[in-house]
């Protein structure tokens, strides 16, 4: 899988799971993460 299909992905995921209030990048990888949505890997940049 590309690095752009999981973008994607993340940017599907974050649409339909993440809540509005979440308004960090950091609350959204922390939510991800406790719904196990986001795989732990190293920092890309873009989050």
């Amino acid at each position: 899988m590309s690095s752009q299909d999981e973008s994607k992905a993340s940017s599907k995921d974050i649409k339909n799971h993440i809540n509005p209030n979440a308004r960090t990048a950091s609350d959204i990888v922390q939510r991800l993460r406790v719904q196990g949505l986001v795989k732990k890997q190293p920092n890309k940049g873009h989050l």
